[in-house]
């Protein structure tokens, strides 16, 4: 379902300087355990002509149409996006399982983003266990899952400008407002 909701679940114009959005070294100081990069699945992407270049962060290039593209990431469509970066982390946390979603769009301008943003604060109100909105511009929002409802998703959108920042990380229990923003703050 976060698919979904990012989606609808990165070569910047402005934006993250460096290949990796959260280092491992800051989600373990942050989320604890020890991560790594799945450097298979993040990327950054440019969208123009209706093609959608992934260039990975193990070096491989991809262009595909923006439909494919839009089916990967949920299905939902993402109006009038330029570009962005995906980033995974797959961490241990005291022998559990977590993972580190974190995302980085460019619109092709800030009312698009606003749009984007907006939409996802309404489904994310509905669907989500706990709601809490920061500002205007930055919510978090929680919800179990696993089978049984083992492990939680913990995520945190901010609006700055024409971007939105993503940050979603399963993990045996939720993150606090200061560890999804100091994740957020990373990049």
């Amino acid at each position: 379902m976060l698919a979904v909701i990012v989606a609808s679940q990165f070569i910047f114009h402005s934006g993250p300087s460096s290949a990796e959005l959260i280092t491992p070294s800051k989600a373990a100081s942050v989320v604890g355990g020890s991560w790594s990069v799945d450097s298979a699945n993040t990327y950054s992407f440019t969208i123009s002509n209706d093609l959608v270049t992934e260039k990975l962060l193990n070096g491989s290039t991809e262009t595909i149409s923006l439909n494919s593209f839009y089916s990967t990431m949920g299905g939902e469509p993402l109006p009038e996006v330029t570009s962005g970066y995906v980033e995974y982390l797959n961490g241990n946390i005291s022998g559990e399982q977590g993972q580190i979603m974190a995302m980085y769009i460019v619109f092709s301008s800030s009312s698009n983003a606003k749009n984007f943003f907006s939409q996802s604060e309404v489904t994310l109100q509905i669907s989500s266990s706990n709601f809490n909105k920061i500002s205007n511009n930055e919510f978090i929002a929680y919800t179990p899952g696993g089978l049984f409802g083992e492990e939680y998703d913990s995520i945190i959108l901010v609006l700055s400008g024409n971007n939105v920042k993503i940050v979603s990380v399963i993990a045996p229990n939720p993150l606090g407002t200061s560890q999804l923003e100091s994740l957020e703050n990373s990049f």
